[in-house]
């Protein structure tokens, strides 16, 4: 089906455009919203992916080459530093999420540089840090962790991809801004002081499942513009994914994952709380659709591969 939506307050999703309502979602993901091009690409391909029948899993896995760009202010868990197992253990849960999809992650290298002004940066401050570090071209994922100690709630930040393909006419900035930037300790085993009350919410390593979605170009499955209804026409434009409302409370969203919950009782399905691309907390993810693996199979043959 499709989904429409909500939004809410410390995790997830910002930097909204001026017609839409500026909220941060719970999952601290700071990705804007995706243009007008982009969801009418989005359109195309749900009306194309309801007559395909491709099972991404008779098809050959895709390894996609990946970096890893630890930015720290010191040599500390505190401080932004992650030992290898770590990042190990990230790519494991990456691969946990997205081989069933056709997709494995390989672990090339990583790099180390201690620089307080990138770690503890927004977005503002990305565009040096990237052309410093990144590697290789659309096709390798660039992961970048950071403090993120002026993000205003930002654990995790990927722009969609732009343009029809991504590796041609595009300008440099743009193939630089390329990648996902995660908070140092949304990692498995993180236990950084924003975090430590409950880690199992934000030190799952789920995160970077969430934010590679989008680095693939899918929606957050409760795309939509304020106010937010059950209507077809807010959703992320994939066939099994619920049209769903984020549930609001005089505190902020709901963002816990009880079974059964349906925001939007009139359409099929029930609310997908346990989807890595939901706003829930990153304990409740734990699926992509079967839709979201063919669409994400799409766009990366569209857009990234051999670019």
């Amino acid at each position: 089906m499709m989904h429409s939506v909500l939004l809410p307050f410390s995790l997830c999703c910002l930097a909204m455009s001026s017609s839409a309502k500026a909220i941060i979602p719970a999952t601290g993901c700071g990705n804007p919203p995706p243009s007008e091009g982009e969801i009418a690409r989005a359109q195309a391909m749900y009306v194309k992916e309801r007559t395909t029948t491709l099972d991404v899993r008779s098809t050959d896995l895709v390894t996609i080459p990946t970096w890893f760009h630890v930015v720290y202010v010191n040599e500390t868990e505190e401080g932004g530093y992650i030992p290898r197992n770590q990042l190990d253990a990230q790519i494991t849960v990456l691969n946990d999420a997205w081989e069933p999809h056709g997709f494995s992650f390989n672990l090339v290298n990583a790099t180390y540089t201690q620089n307080a002004t990138w770690s503890n940066s927004n977005l503002d401050g990305w565009p040096n840090m990237k052309r410093a570090l990144r590697q290789g071209g659309y096709g390798t994922l660039n992961l970048y962790t950071t403090l993120l100690t002026e993000g205003s709630g930002l654990l995790g930040v990927r722009y969609l991809p732009t343009g029809k393909y991504l590796g041609s006419l595009q300008s440099r900035w743009k193939q630089h801004n390329d990648g996902v930037v995660i908070q140092a300790n949304t990692l498995p085993g993180g236990i950084g002081p924003h975090f430590e009350t409950d880690p199992e919410r934000y030190t799952t390593g789920r995160l970077a499942c969430h934010e590679v979605g989008h680095w693939f170009g899918l929606f957050h499955t409760y795309h939509g513009t304020y106010p937010y209804t059950c209507q077809n026409g807010d959703n992320d434009f994939v066939d099994d994914t619920p049209v769903h409302l984020l549930v609001l409370t005089s505190n902020g969203p709901d963002l816990d994952c009880p079974a059964g919950r349906d925001t939007c009782p009139d359409l099929p399905g029930v609310d997908p709380t346990d989807n890595y691309m939901s706003n829930q907390w990153q304990s409740c993810w734990t699926e992509f659709t079967a839709g979201q693996g063919l669409r994400s199979r799409s766009l990366w043959t569209a857009q990234r591969a051999g670019r």
